[in-house]
């Protein structure tokens, strides 16, 4: 099976090649219009995958939270008594 060849599937393909006497000037503008086409292009998620994301983000981080408060008071009244004696 052919591999297809990078340089030709990209626009600049003397980024690759090592040419860098080669430079071209950045274009904000066409960077901009580029952006905007390709982020048409994206799946974005609906609102109830959203929220549904956000909450288990959220309750994990209350999880772990709750994981290492518990055993950083474990530890830190192990050591007091430790040192009592």
């Amino acid at each position: 099976m052919d591999t297809p060849n990078i340089g030709k599937l990209l626009k600049k393909p003397s980024i690759l090649n090592g040419n860098k006497d080669k430079k071209e000037k950045f274009n904000l503008i066409q960077y901009l219009k580029e952006s905007k086409i390709e982020l048409k292009k994206v799946s974005w998620p609906t609102r109830k995958e959203t929220l549904k994301n956000t909450w288990i983000v959220i309750g994990l981080s209350f999880g772990v939270a709750f994981f290492l408060g518990f055993w950083d008071y474990i530890f830190t009244t192990a050591l007091e008594w430790y040192l009592k004696i």
